[in-house]
């Protein structure tokens, strides 16, 4: 795994942590789906980029 890879993994767990934080003050319904979203987006790119 190159350095440019690991990197753009670590950002995306701190995304993730940062959505998954949020997640849990909302109780809007439209804002969890919007953030499930965001989450699943960035859970598809991390895998992605882990089987290139």
């Amino acid at each position: 795994m190159t350095k440019e890879t690991q990197k753009a993994l670590d950002t995306i767990k701190e995304q993730l942590e940062l959505l998954q934080k949020v997640s849990k003050e909302t109780s809007d319904p439209y804002d969890l789906v919007n953030l499930t979203h965001a989450m699943a987006k960035l859970i598809e790119t991390a895998k992605g980029l882990i089987f290139q």
